[in-house]
C-alpha cells in the first residue's frame, strides 16, 4: 500500500506540474554496497553495524516477481495517462543476478515497455562483467536475450567496439550522462565512435549534473565541447545530433516513442520558446545557424514560455503549476531542522560502515592508470 501511495502522489505530482515522466523503481537483488556481495561486507562489520545494516538489506529485499507485480499494477492503471509512462529499471549488471534479469525483461517484453538499465559506468563494473561472467556486460546481457530496441543503457563508459557494434545490431540507446561522468570521475562514454556505428544516443544527467542543476540548455554545450576531440577532419558530433539526442531520442528512451521529441503535425505539442533577443545579446552574426545559436548560446534565463501537451506550464519565465519559491523555501526549511533520533543513528552507523565498504572496493580490482581524455577501447 505505501509503495502505491507514494507512486501514485509522486506521478500526480508530475500532472499537475505540466512535467511528463518516464517512471521506473530501482530493481536490485544482490551486492548492495560492494562487488562481494552483502554476506562478506556483514561478516566484516561491528556487530551492531552488521545488525543494523542487515535489517536495512532485508527491509530491501524483495522477490523480482513481487516487485514484477506491483508494476503490472501500476502500469495497469496508469495506462491511459498522456504524461506518464512506466518503465522497468534493473540497476546494473552487477546488482542483479542472471535470474533477476530474466525476470525482469521477460516482463517487459510482455508489457511491451522500456527498460532503462546503467551499465558500464566504471571500469569496475567493466571488470566485474568480465570476473564473474567471463564476457564484457554487454556481451552477457546479449547472451541472457536482453537486448532490444526497447533497451536503453545509462552511461556506457566503457564499452568496447564489439559492445557498440552489438548494440547498434539490436537498435538499443545509450543514455549519455556527461557532467556525471565527469563529476564522479567515472569516465566519457566514446560518443563518437557510438555515431559512427549508428547508434542511438539520448542524453541524461544522471543527478550528478555539472552545476547541480537539472540544466539541460549547460549539459548540451558541455556534450558538444567534450565530444570535439583533437585533430582537424576527425568526425565530431554536430549541434544538430546532439539536440537531436537531447529532445527525440531523450523522449524514445523515457517511452514516449515518436509521441513528443519533433516539432511536426501528429505529435504533441511540447514547445520550448526562448527569448531571442536574450539569447543573442549583445549581438551574433546573421549568419549563424540557428541550431548552433541555441546550442552555444541558449541559456535558462532565456526560456520564456513551455508547452506541454499545449498546456502552458512555464510563462514569463516562471512555472506556472506551483509556487516554486515557496516549493524551495520548504525544501530548505525541511533540509535545516535537526536531525532525527533515527537519523542520527544511521549517520553513526554509516561512520562505521564505510572503511569496510572502502577496504572491500580497494581489494576488488587494482586500478590502472590511464591518460584521462578518452577511455582506451580494447576488445
Amino acid at each position: 500500500a505505501s509503495w502505491r501511495q507514494t507512486a501514485d502522489s509522486v506521478l500526480g505530482a508530475y500532472g499537475e506540474i505540466g512535467m511528463r515522466a518516464g517512471f521506473s523503481f530501482m530493481i536490485r537483488d544482490r551486492n548492495r554496497l560492494t562487488y562481494q556481495g552483502d554476506a562478506a561486507l556483514l561478516a566484516a562489520l561491528p556487530s551492531e553495524a552488521a545488525q543494523w545494516l542487515g535489517a536495512q538489506l532485508a527491509a530491501e529485499a524483495i522477490p523480482v516477481p513481487e516487485l514484477m507485480a506491483f508494476y503490472a499494477e501500476l502500469a495497469a492503471d496508469w495506462r491511459g495517462s498522456d504524461h506518464v509512462r512506466l518503465n522497468l529499471a534493473p540497476a546494473n549488471l552487477h546488482w542483479c543476478s542472471d535470474e533477476a534479469l530474466g525476470k525482469i525483461f521477460e516482463t517487459a517484453r510482455h508489457a511491451g515497455s522500456q527498460v532503462h538499465m546503467h551499465l558500464l559506468e566504471t571500469e569496475r563494473q567493466a571488470q566485474f562483467a568480465l570476473q564473474r561472467t567471463g564476457r564484457t556486460a554487454v556481451a552477457h546481457l546479449h547472451h541472457l536475450g536482453c537486448l532490444g530496441p526497447n533497451v536503453t543503457l545509462g552511461h556506457g563508459n566503457w564499452l568496447t567496439r564489439s559492445d557498440m557494434d552489438l548494440l547498434a545490431a539490436h537498435q538499443c540507446t545509450i543514455c549519455h550522462n556527461a557532467s556525471s561522468g565527469l563529476r564522479l570521475g567515472s569516465g566519457i562514454a566514446p560518443v563518437n565512435r557510438m555515431l559512427e556505428r549508428g547508434l542511438r544516443v539520448a542524453l541524461g544527467i544522471d543527478q550528478s549534473g555539472i552545476n547541480d542543476d537539472r540544466d539541460m540548455l549547460a549539459e548540451i554545450k558541455l556534450v558538444w565541447a567534450l565530444h570535439r576531440e583533437t585533430g582537424l577532419f576527425n568526425e565530431r558530433a554536430s549541434a544538430a545530433q546532439i539536440l537531436r539526442m537531447a529532445t527525440e531520442h531523450g523522449a524514445m528512451t523515457a517511452g514516449f516513442g515518436d509521441h513528443i521529441g519533433r516539432l511536426e503535425i501528429g505529435r504533441a505539442a511540447d514547445i520550448v520558446l526562448l527569448d531571442r533577443s536574450k539569447v543573442e545579446r549583445p549581438a551574433v552574426d546573421p549568419r549563424t545557424p540557428l541550431v548552433n545559436l541555441v546550442l552555444m548560446r541558449a541559456k535558462s534565463q532565456a526560456v520564456e514560455q513551455v508547452f506541454v501537451g499545449g498546456r502552458q506550464v512555464v510563462a514569463n519565465g516562471r512555472v506556472t503549476g506551483i509556487d516554486r519559491d515557496a516549493v524551495m523555501a520548504e525544501i530548505a526549511a525541511e533540509m535545516r531542522r535537526p536531525l532525527t533520533d533515527a537519523e542520527r543513528q544511521a549517520a553513526a552507523m554509516i561512520d562505521q560502515i564505510m572503511p569496510v565498504v572502502m577496504d572491500q572496493h580497494r581489494h576488488f580490482h587494482a586500478e590502472m592508470a590511464r591518460p584521462y581524455r578518452y577511455n582506451s577501447m580494447a576488445d
